[in-house]
């Protein structure tokens, strides 16, 4: 079934949506912006950040043009904005935010990095991606340099090849792949 789409006001390059339909993006200038729902006003976000991942709890992270990993601070089912950004340590290209608020993501040398916590330490995981994202079920999805995708079920599966090409993926709350 073919869906719809509806343009909504904003110039975002990167955009990620939450559970409760609140809406995270950044623009060409790094700048932070949020949206509680579609019918709310767009809010600019202290900070600046080139990529940013809504998790399926709603918490929110993302890295900066230095490669420096960010998370929101002070987010709850009544603050979807939360308080402020915290750094965390190890340098990325690319995080997304899995189930029970683990972190995922890739560096500049293609490496994978998972992280149990925010309070937690980087494991370096096998496998080399350019870009990842987490499925609400902890399935993890990313593309490489050669634009070949791969799915790994949580931090102790294995990796395994789908067929076809992508440059960016994407996954719906249901598991369904955006390309």
């Amino acid at each position: 079934k073919l869906m719809s789409w509806t343009n909504i006001d904003g110039a975002l390059v990167h955009v990620s949506v939450g559970p409760a339909g609140e809406l995270w993006g950044v623009n060409s200038n790094d700048e932070i912006w949020y949206r509680a729902s579609m019918n709310a006003p767009w809010e600019k976000v202290d900070g600046l950040l080139v990529q940013i991942d809504v998790g399926s709890s709603g918490y929110v992270a993302g890295v900066n043009r230095n490669d420096e990993v960010f998370i929101r601070e002070g987010i709850s089912g009544h603050n979807t904005k939360g308080t402020s950004w915290r750094k965390l340590d190890g340098l990325l290209t690319h995080v997304s935010v899995g189930p029970d608020n683990c972190l995922w993501g890739c560096n500049r040398q293609q490496k994978v990095w998972y992280r149990a916590s925010f309070n937690g330490s980087w494991q370096e995981i096998d496998g080399l991606l350019v870009q990842m994202v987490v499925g609400n079920d902890g399935s993890v999805y990313g593309v490489n340099a050669s634009d070949e995708i791969w799915i790994r079920n949580g931090p102790h599966g294995s990796w395994s090849k789908l067929d076809g090409l992508l440059t960016h993926i994407g996954v719906s709350g249901n598991g369904a792949i955006w390309r």
